[in-house]
């Protein structure tokens, strides 16, 4: 901590982008959103919510990850934010890290994240969470991150009836002022994982022909046979 400054009771829109906030005021003017939040956050609720996140998940503290624990102490220390949020390391290869949840927010960091990145790495992914978290931005990416992993199905009726333009405006808030979608990660996958072009160009044939004619006629004409390597790359927002 010696060579790091403490922002002491430093604002949070001194680091917000007034593109920004104007997106977090479009979304508190759409209609029924915050009788969208209080439906989600009842169905939920914060201990439902920590099991849909945290159900791989293992609690980072002084006896468990404490290095990760010391950094997490560093971040506060420096933004001179009082309230510690739970810090969580889940098993995933991405590299990936958010702070969830409705009125106790929670870090989470993928196990991938502590894999390949080194300790300033960790530092700036950490400080970025905590950001959102002084920001105020959790509950909005807490209703973005539902809708992504449960989908609309998972959500109380009335609020997947008003949830669409919510779910709009959410990822709205994603784009730059420029336009362009902001982007954490440039991904690849191979063949499978429900992408059918990747499928088609890999083993030569139309699987939609395929899956019409089997829904048909009950049988398949093409053989599946893996012809090429294929790939898809893509940017993740």
């Amino acid at each position: 901590m010696a060579d790091r400054i403490v922002l002491t009771e430093i604002a949070s829109p001194s680091w917000e982008h007034p593109a920004d906030r104007a997106a977090l005021n479009a979304l508190r003017t759409i209609p029924f959103f915050d009788e969208v939040t209080r439906k989600t956050f009842s169905y939920f609720g914060e201990r439902g919510l920590r099991q849909l996140f945290l159900a791989n998940a293992v609690r980072v503290g002084p006896t468990q990850r404490p290095k990760l624990d010391a950094i997490l102490t560093e971040v506060l220390a420096v933004y001179d934010w009082p309230e510690r949020p739970p810090l969580y390391v889940t098993q995933s290869p991405e590299i990936n890290a958010m702070a969830i949840g409705f009125d106790t927010p929670f870090i989470v960091v993928t196990s991938g994240a502590l894999e390949h990145l080194d300790h300033e790495g960790l530092r700036m992914v950490i400080a970025h969470e905590v950001a959102h978290i002084i920001s105020g931005h959790v509950v909005y990416r807490t209703l973005a991150e539902i809708i992504m992993l449960a989908g609309f199905t998972a959500l109380p009726f009335v609020a997947a009836a008003v949830l669409f333009p919510v779910h709009v405006a959410l990822m709205e808030w994603y784009r730059k002022s420029d336009g362009e979608v902001v982007f954490g990660e440039i991904g690849g996958r191979p063949p499978g994982a429900r992408q059918v072009d990747q499928m088609n160009y890999a083993c030569d044939f139309d699987s939609f022909r395929e899956w019409a004619r089997i829904v048909c006629h009950g049988r398949m004409e093409s053989k599946i046979q893996r012809k090429y390597n294929v790939a898809t790359v893509f940017k993740r927002a």
